[in-house]
């Protein structure tokens, strides 16, 4: 089971009564949590072909990148930065494109 630390898991079942549990606090989980990547999986997108521009998310404490398969065999992946969209109407000459892929998030090194 994948959760977060910081949260209660409820446990129920036909016989026992219901449970919550909680991971015992400790410092030794919020350094890494601060410091682990995120993805999320997104599309498929209309997007132009050149760039990716998206609304930005909420979270402002670090990075936002797109990952795109490229192929079908392992490794075949490709990353680039995402552009913030704004209010301002962009004409390009080529059609968009369907996207699918993932935003990651890449939390800002502790002091930066």
């Amino acid at each position: 089971m994948l959760i977060d630390p910081r949260s209660v898991v409820q446990a129920e079942s036909g016989l026992l009564p219901h449970q919550d549990r909680r991971v015992a606090a400790g410092p030794y989980f919020e350094e890494p949590l601060k410091r682990m990547a995120v993805t999320f999986r997104v599309g498929p997108l209309l997007l132009d072909p050149q760039t990716v521009r998206i609304p930005q998310p909420a979270e402002r404490r670090g990075d936002w990148s797109w990952i795109q398969a490229t192929g079908t065999g392992p490794g075949e992946w490709a990353t680039s930065p995402v552009d913030k969209a704004d209010d301002r109407a962009r004409l390009v000459p080529t059609p968009p494109v369907l996207r699918e892929g993932w935003l990651k998030f890449s939390p800002k090194k502790i002091g930066e």
